[in-house]
């Protein structure tokens, strides 16, 4: 019970007085709130069981946030709205067609883990890697095979974070098993097993989703020592947060993709020029043929190379790295 100060009580009598406050809404506000509890479906999950996978999420949301800010170069922002338990049948219920839910294997846990993605979500990112706006979908209509493919892609790297946010844990080793659209079709677990619902809302740009995990009971239950908020606050304090921080962001830098090409010259021509071209002109570059190619990544020369054929593709042999003079030139 919160004890209010002589300051505290004396404002509220004021606010009493004076009619700013209602006595019908304090009695209403003071009522002590509560919930139904099942007794015939006794919760399979403790309370330390709650919190440690809050605080597994917690980590796997930060981690989120800068995977998908990366790879959709667009601001996004993740985050925790709940974290309940369910019965299973409860929560495929509540999925609608057509869906993405992807079934993922994350041995050492004994059963699969399901991750389902809003179709808001699911098409705000689409249009980000399609080159789009990310803009929200109208309408209800079935993924397309190169929608999936992408989705695929997608997913299979963000459960690859999983790694990281159970460390403290478990080492898992998660991995995309396949992608179901159909919840009607789908039987992954028996109807009354009991799972934990994480929720986590999910911004991209404009567009708002959301992301629901479903964790059985069966597939930690092995691990109920190990799932206890204490083990994972002592094992924090060992490895503060501002050094996980950069350990994740370095993860996910070396995972990232970059843009590389190579230059084989260059020249300048009149737009006159131009208009006149036609099938068998040459244009002459200002490189000679015995010259080394210059090779960027992204918009930054970083090394020489010699251009060649490898099974019937170019390819470029790196020789060198640019000098430093030379990048700052």
């Amino acid at each position: 019970m919160e004890v209010l100060s002589q300051s505290e009580i004396d404002r509220l009598l004021e606010a009493l007085d004076s009619g700013e406050l209602d006595v019908t809404q304090v009695e209403k506000d003071s009522r002590k709130k509560t919930r139904e509890y099942d007794f015939s479906r006794p919760n399979k999950f403790s309370k330390e069981q709650m919190r440690t996978l809050h605080a597994i999420h917690e980590y796997y949301v930060r981690l989120l946030t800068t995977f998908l800010s990366g790879i959709l170069r667009t601001t996004c922002h993740v985050e925790i709205m709940s974290v309940e338990e369910q019965i299973f049948h409860e929560f495929n219920n509540s999925l609608s067609d057509p869906v993405i839910l992807a079934v993922i294997k994350m041995p050492p846990l004994k059963s699969e883990v399901l991750m389902e993605v809003s179709t808001s979500a699911a098409y705000g990112m689409i249009d980000r890697i399609l080159g789009g706006t990310g803009g929200a979908v109208k309408g209800n209509r079935d993924y397309t095979e190169i929608e999936l493919a992408l989705l695929e892609r997608i997913i299979s790297r963000i459960i690859m974070l999983f790694r990281d946010s159970w460390s403290n844990v478990v080492d898992v080793e998660p991995s995309l098993d396949r992608i179901e659209t159909n919840s009607r079709f789908m039987q992954v677990l028996s109807p009354n097993e009991t799972v934990a619902i994480i929720t986590l809302a999910v911004n991209i740009g404009d567009v708002e989703g959301l992301i629901n995990i479903c964790i059985p009971n069966v597939g930690i239950k092995p691990f109920e020592e190990k799932m206890s908020s204490r083990l994972w606050f002592s094992r924090n304090a060992a490895e503060s947060e501002e050094a996980l921080e950069p350990k994740a962001l370095f993860h996910l830098i070396r995972e990232s993709t970059v843009d590389v090409k190579a230059i084989l010259g260059e020249t300048g021509i009149t737009v006159r020029e131009v208009l006149e071209l036609q099938q068998g002109d040459v244009i002459q570059l200002n490189s000679k043929i015995s010259n080394s190619v210059t090779v960027c990544v992204g918009d930054v020369a970083k090394f020489h190379g010699i251009p060649g054929v490898i099974n019937d593709r170019v390819a470029i042999k790196i020789m060198s790295r640019f000098d430093e003079e030379e990048e700052n030139e």
